[in-house]
């Protein structure tokens, strides 16, 4: 009787502590929360039930664009034993230097009323542009694989540059999806648009004539439009600071209205080759990682950091007419452009 009144009294009591705590609602994965258990995090950060919502952006970056199969030249020696019947390779590879470059992108996004949706774009500038070199030294000579059939020779020296413009807009809708109280995933369907322009110009003196100059020169303007599909995710880690991470990919028509070849020896014997006017498609991978902070108020300021990556496939088209020229058939080149992004945003 006694252990039936002490268990009695242990429910009883705990009963009575339950009536006075308060217990944090559960909530069901990858469904949208209560606004009022919502913290502000990135674009999702002052969204309203029933209101319109502004922000703007702008993000300053250094970037580093890079390319596959620009390998410029490799050295030999006279005093190889297998000059100069055979051209051995003796010595590091001359490339070029990729350097890093400012560059900036603007954006907009537009919250709506209608069950969260919102609707935005970006612009992105970047300019670019890399060196490549090497001396004379007393019995080196270069051997370069941009040199073809006739225009083949042992080198002295060589310089080369390559320019490159990123020009960039992008527009898209997008729903954030919750998950618990602290991450959310925002998926977004929108349309890729943009305009590339290379150029690339190798010099180079004779070996056995040093005063002979000879060149070459590519030069391509493509434009492309398609759709993109991604994904951002946002992770709050507290104090109105959060993780952010985006992938996307997009799959561009692509058309080069220029894409042209030109070489040029100490003699003026010349050399044209051109594909100008090829169409393809085209696809692109962006990805970045980084982290923000925003304020509290009315009116939200973000402030964030990421590393971003894009990967440009097969977008080199230089490189693989060089290989035709030559008759030799390479696949297109990746273009990769990469670097750290510092911006800002208000939302209104």
């Amino acid at each position: 009787m006694k252990k039936l009144n002490f268990l009695l009294a242990i429910g009883a009591a705990i009963l009575s502590a339950e009536e006075g705590m308060e217990f944090t609602p559960s909530f069901q994965s990858g469904m949208p929360l209560p606004k009022e258990d919502v913290v502000a995090i990135i674009s999702q950060s002052t969204r309203e039930e029933n209101s319109w919502k502004f922000s703007i952006s702008a993000n300053f970056n250094e970037y580093q664009a890079t390319t596959d199969s620009m390998e410029l030249a490799y050295p030999s020696n006279t005093s190889n034993g297998l000059f100069p019947t055979f051209f051995a390779p003796e010595g590091p590879i001359v490339t070029m230097d990729f350097d890093y470059h400012p560059g900036f992108q603007v954006g907009f996004i537009l919250d709506t009323p209608y069950d969260t949706w919102s609707f935005g774009g970006g612009y992105l500038w970047y300019r670019g542009h890399s060196h490549g070199s090497a001396e004379p030294v007393s019995s080196t000579y270069y051997r370069s694989p941009i040199f073809v059939g006739p225009f083949e020779a042992s080198l002295n020296s060589i310089n080369a540059d390559w320019h490159l413009d990123i020009d960039m807009i992008d527009i898209y809708l997008a729903r954030p999806y919750f998950s618990g109280r602290k991450l959310s995933v925002n998926p977004f369907l929108g349309l890729k648009s943009g305009w590339i322009r290379q150029d690339f110009d190798l010099s180079a003196t004779i070996f056995t004539a040093p005063s002979n100059i000879q060149t070459a020169s590519t030069d391509s303007r493509a434009w492309m439009i398609g759709p993109k599909l991604g994904f951002q995710s946002n992770y709050l880690i507290g104090a109105r600071f959060s993780l952010f991470g985006n992938l996307a990919t997009s799959f561009l028509y692509t058309r080069y209205n220029t894409l042209t070849l030109n070489y040029l020896n100490a003699i003026d014997e010349s050399s044209f080759l051109s594909n100008s006017g090829m169409n393809t498609f085209r696809s692109i991978m962006d990805a970045g990682l980084g982290i923000n902070w925003v304020s509290n108020g009315r009116f939200k300021i973000n402030i964030n950091a990421a590393y971003n990556l894009s990967i440009l496939f097969s977008q080199n088209m230089d490189r693989a007419l060089i290989a035709i020229a030559g008759t030799q058939h390479v696949a297109p080149a990746n273009l990769y452009l990469s670097g750290l992004s510092v911006g800002t945003s208000f939302v209104f």
